[in-house]
């Protein structure tokens, strides 16, 4: 698309084959600016830019969290804002720990014997190794979607008041504390 726009560009200026090089050069280059302004123009229009300032030690956190997760710090910062309004829990909660436990001791086991093999002098087969690929690989794939796509806070506590009909009670006394604390501070 941009070169059919340079090309079409070039041609309405009358540059040809003939044109020299320097002639050439700087009417890319106008276009270029001229390119880039309008691109500008149109990310400006739909695109809205908000300045965030932090502490230095909560920026530096923010920004190991967000390599952690090999994203950029504003996309990591937008992936914590919709996960916020989406009231997305944001941990995984103690059954996705667990699974990702098992799914750990799993593969744990099945390296722990082939090393017993290989200690002992028996060569481990090529279906064995593609296997223990496939269970990280699956591994990989639960792990990636309980972090990047934690229960809803919701369904969390619906599970947990399930679990545990306490917990109704709990979380009665903790906001009407809560509630009480506010009141008084303001």
């Amino acid at each position: 698309m941009k070169q059919q726009l340079l090309t079409s560009y070039l041609i309405e200026l009358g540059i040809t084959k003939d044109t020299p090089k320097e002639e050439v050069a700087a009417a890319k280059a106008a276009f270029r600016k001229k390119y880039l302004k309008q691109k500008k123009v149109e990310f400006r229009q739909k695109n809205r830019s908000v300045t965030l300032s932090f502490l230095r030690p909560d920026a530096r956190d923010l920004e190991k969290e967000a390599r952690v997760h090999n994203m950029k710090l504003p996309e990591y910062l937008k992936s914590c804002v919709s996960g916020y309004r989406e009231q997305r829990f944001v941990l995984p909660d103690n059954t996705q720990v667990q699974r990702i436990e098992l799914a750990l001791q799993s593969i744990t086991n099945v390296v722990n014997q082939l090393e017993r093999r290989l200690s002992a002098g028996r060569q481990s087969g090529v279906g064995e190794m593609q296997g223990i690929r496939e269970q990280l690989e699956r591994m990989e794939q639960k792990m990636d979607t309980l972090l990047r796509c934690p229960v809803p806070l919701e369904t969390y506590l619906q599970k947990e008041m399930e679990r545990d009909p306490q917990l109704v009670q709990i979380l009665l006394r903790f906001i009407s504390r809560s509630l009480s604390h506010t009141s008084h501070v303001h």
